[in-house]
């Protein structure tokens, strides 16, 4: 075990092994991880948007101009 001092520095604390899993976290890590998940997040939902917008918009519209644009068969 080893022994961490307080921030008054008076009283030495021992470091188990549970007080370092369950140590909170800095407030600027978790700030910043979460600013990243969102950000990715945001990225990847305009880019289903995007995708969703071309297949349901966008496409239809080419095969039906493309359709127009061809001559009628003749039988």
């Amino acid at each position: 075990m080893q022994a961490a001092f307080c921030a008054g520095g008076h009283e030495p604390v021992k470091l188990s092994l549970l007080s370092v899993l369950f140590h909170p976290k800095p407030v600027w890590l978790t700030l910043k991880r979460s600013i990243t998940f969102i950000s990715v997040f945001l990225i990847l939902a305009g880019l289903c948007a995007g995708l969703g917008y071309f297949q349901f918009i966008v496409k239809p519209q080419m095969i039906k101009q493309f359709i127009a644009q061809m001559g009628r068969a003749l039988p």
